[in-house]
């Protein structure tokens, strides 16, 4: 297991490696929800008394993709290789069904979506959080 200083250098590095890419995502964001102007050009506009008309074309276009994506939702499936392990393979899908449901499983994918679909990343993470129950409880972020 590594130590306390090797996953600060490592939180570092990632964070110098990712810093254009954080920088252009905020960019990438700011553009879908309609916000197209700099500070500078918007102040040139209210200099000269105009104002900033905005056609957003980008983010009709990418709610459009996240709606296809939450219409056509994918459902795991667990198949059995053998005839005998029918039941197990239902239980799992059962199992998989209930944790997906009880951790708000599709809306955390999608937001992760959406994400993917604007700035190139996007992921999930699924974990068990004791904090909030000392028995554990299913997360999905």
């Amino acid at each position: 297991m590594p130590d306390a200083l090797t996953i600060q250098k490592w939180f570092r590095d990632s964070g110098d490696a990712t810093r254009a890419w954080r920088t252009e995502a905020r960019e990438l964001y700011d553009l879908v929800a309609g916000k197209q102007w700099t500070k500078t050009e918007e102040g040139e506009f209210t200099e000269h008394a105009r104002i900033p008309i905005v056609m957003n074309r980008v983010g009709p276009y990418i709610s459009a993709i996240v709606g296809q994506q939450i219409n056509n939702r994918q459902e795991l499936s667990f198949l059995p290789r053998q005839t005998a392990d029918t039941e197990l393979a239902d239980i799992y899908a059962e199992v998989t069904r209930w944790a997906d449901d009880d951790s708000n499983a599709e809306d955390e994918i999608t937001d992760a979506f959406y994400d993917l679909i604007v700035t190139g990343m996007g992921w999930t993470e699924t974990r068990m959080d004791y904090p909030t129950d000392p028995e554990g409880r299913l997360r999905t972020a």
